[in-house]
């Protein structure tokens, strides 16, 4: 009978320890959800707001695009005087919100005298390349973008054309 008391023990001892391990596997597996489950959910805040901030873009993009012609055209000398005597440009803004255009109207004064100011800053060998009128868009664009950005907040205009382009 001793023996089998035993044996009672041992297998009571050994039912305890199987539930004691699978009680911790449980707690572990509970902590480890509950940890993924935070983890998972700040990432899918910042998945959502990635996702609404792309569809606002997009739908920026899908938005008609506005033109506003910066008239009169642009007339300015060359620095250098080698090959042409002055530059002749008519340039045309497009923008996909309206109130970027809008700001570009109101700040006409400062946005010629910066066009001005960097257009008669090139020289004919300069611009004589298609690498180099790209180059002046380019220039152009980010001075009119920094003119809306003050007063925006955005760089609202999203390109810059050139309409007519005469060197002599």
């Amino acid at each position: 009978m001793a023996d089998e008391e035993l044996d009672l023990d041992t297998q009571g001892g050994g039912k305890l320890t199987k539930i004691l391990i699978l009680l911790v596997i449980v707690l572990l597996l509970a902590v480890g959800g509950l940890g993924a489950w935070l983890f998972l959910g700040q990432d899918k805040e910042g998945d959502e707001a990635e996702a609404k901030g792309e569809a606002e873009h997009a739908a920026v993009e899908r938005a008609p695009a506005h033109y506003l012609p910066l008239k009169p055209e642009f007339t300015v000398n060359f620095a250098d005087d080698r090959k042409a005597a002055y530059l002749q440009v008519e340039i045309t803004v497009m923008a996909r919100k309206p109130e970027a255009l809008t700001v570009v109207e109101e700040e006409m004064p400062v946005i010629r005298n910066d066009i001005l100011n960097l257009l008669s800053s090139k020289t004919y060998d300069e611009l004589s390349q298609r690498a180099g009128k790209e180059a002046l868009a380019a220039e152009i664009l980010k001075t009119i973008q920094g003119i809306v950005q003050e007063r925006l907040h955005e760089p609202g205009v999203d390109a810059v054309y050139f309409t007519s382009f005469v060197m002599q």
